[in-house]
């Protein structure tokens, strides 16, 4: 009996434990798979990020910018009644100005002074009205 269950033993390991259905894999792809885990993790990390915002304190609106940027000049439009919401330079070096507040278009020209007034360009002094107010373009 004893002698049976050891011949059945050595028969079980034979089949299940010696012939393996995988081949052994090779230390190069063991390095290569922990590599490229650890790659994807960095991009994954890395990517998902964000930048602190930093805000400036003043007695005005508040204005945020992302840190890793310097501000040389800060337009504040809200001495002229503007509440800019994007700035874009034109080619002829003037500045168009979206106003948030009152949904109009301002430029103003690049040698900025003291004096340097706004010209509205598109909208009205009024603001935005909605439907059915008069469209007005200079």
């Amino acid at each position: 009996m004893g002698r049976n269950v050891l011949v059945l033993g050595l028969a079980i390991l034979v089949l299940f434990g010696g012939v393996s259905s995988a081949a052994p894999t090779a230390p190069a792809k063991i390095v290569s798979g922990v590599f490229s885990n650890a790659a994807s993790a960095f991009m994954k990390r890395l990517w998902s990020l964000r930048a602190t915002s930093k805000t400036a304190i003043s007695g005005r609106p508040l204005m945020k910018y992302e840190s890793g940027f310097n501000v040389e000049t800060v337009f504040d439009g809200s001495k002229l009644g503007i509440e800019p919401y994007s700035v874009e330079v034109l080619p002829s070096g003037e500045l168009l100005i979206l106003d948030s507040a009152n949904s109009n278009l301002y430029k103003i020209s690049s040698a900025l002074s003291l004096y340097s007034r706004p010209k509205l360009v598109a909208g009205s002094p009024e603001g935005y009205s909605g439907m059915g107010g008069p469209e007005r373009q200079d």
